[in-house]
Order: structure tokens, then sequence, then C-alpha cells
């Protein structure tokens, strides 16, 4: 790598003179290369490492490879119920998925039913139904949604 760097730094240098006539900057021509040589290298050692860290992601790798050997397996089966869940929601008709909601931030049918200005009863069939419907739906699919 050192050498890659070393070798674009002379080829630059040598496109600036070529360019320029001379490098009429530059009082002395060793430090001058030396400092930029150690500037461009740690800049290349930094987007080495940013590299590694986003693309190879070493803990990553362990953690995937100790998948195998996991014992419990609820959070595994939590994402998965999770996923389930959210391709449910795609595909709900939007009464559906406001009851949904009510449901899950725990509201009553009774209360449900208040706010749609329906009944209980037309509330928990409507509901159910098209729960079903949505059951159906996901059978016929092979459990997923497109």
């Amino acid at each position: 790598m050192a050498t890659e760097v070393w070798e674009e730094l002379l080829r630059s240098v040598l496109r600036t003179m070529r360019r320029l006539g001379n490098l009429h900057h530059v009082t002395n021509l060793e430090w001058y290369l030396i400092g930029a040589f150690r500037y461009r290298f740690q800049r290349t050692l930094l987007k080495e490492r940013q590299y590694r860290q986003k693309f190879l992601m070493t803990e990553s790798i362990e953690n995937l490879e100790s998948l195998g050997r996991i014992q419990d397996w609820k959070p595994v089966q939590r994402l998965e119920r999770e996923l389930q869940v959210q391709q449910a929601l795609k595909v709900m008709d939007p009464w559906t998925r406001r009851v949904w909601n009510y449901i899950k931030y725990g509201y009553s049918i009774k209360e449900i039913a208040r706010r749609l200005d329906l009944t209980e009863f037309q509330v928990e069939f409507r509901y159910r139904r098209r729960l079903a419907r949505l059951r159906d739906y996901f059978r016929r699919r092979g459990g997923t949604a497109a």
C-alpha cells in the first residue's frame, strides 16, 4: 500500500511540474515529498479502516457464525413474527388496520365501537371476518405478501 501511495505521489508531482513548468512554491523538494507522502498515506489508511469497518464487520461475521449454536430461538421467532405482522399490515384495508392499531394500543372492543360509531358485535364480527380473509390470503400465497 505504501508503494502505491508513493508512486501515485510521484506521478502527481510530475504532472504538476509538467503543467506549471516547476514547483516554485516548494523550497525543499525532499521535505515536500515526505510531508505529502505522510498526508496521503494517512488518508489511505483511514479510508482502508473505514472500508473494513463498513463492509467486513468482523464482529457481525462472528455473530453470524455463532448463529448455528444459538440455543434460545425466541428472539429469532419474535423477528419472524414482526416481519409477518408488517406484511399483514401492508395488505390490510384501512378499516382493519385502524382497528388493529386500536387493539395494539390497548383499547377495548367497547371503546373501539364507540369511536367508530358501531356496536360491539359489529366491530368484533367485521374485525374477525377480515382477519379470517387475511389468513386465507396468506395461506393461498404461501405465507408471504407481495
